[in-house]
């Protein structure tokens, strides 16, 4: 069975600070929505004095979410519903001082710059 994922690359200073801030922040939606599961975080690469990992996120948690936030969530800045909720969570992140940079996997790996 394939679980449909949104995956975010994520690039931080401090792994083990933000993995856990990041860890409980999506365990608090989880709870909202009353998921289980609905995300997994990848081991830390450490380059260049960053840690990079992927963040997965099943989209039946994010759907559930713009479910129960409606127009809240909608209302978010993104043009698609991915990019919603990368900012979303991006804002979520910086209100309880978590300081990573958020980019979906997706829009990287086909990048006008030709990174991947």
């Amino acid at each position: 069975m394939v679980i449909d994922v949104i995956e975010i690359n994520v690039a931080a200073l401090n792994y083990d600070k933000e993995s856990r801030i990041i860890q409980s922040a999506l365990s608090e939606l989880e709870a909202m929505v009353h998921g289980k599961d609905g995300f997994s975080i990848g081991d830390p690469q450490f380059t260049f004095g960053w840690y990079f990992f992927t963040l997965s996120v099943s989209k039946d948690l994010v759907v559930k979410l713009g479910n129960l936030l409606g127009n809240e969530f909608l209302g978010v800045k993104g043009r698609t519903f991915d990019n919603k909720f990368l900012n979303y969570l991006a804002a979520r992140l910086k209100q309880v001082g978590c300081e990573v940079h958020l980019n979906l996997k997706a829009e990287m790996e086909t990048s006008k710059f030709g990174l991947f």
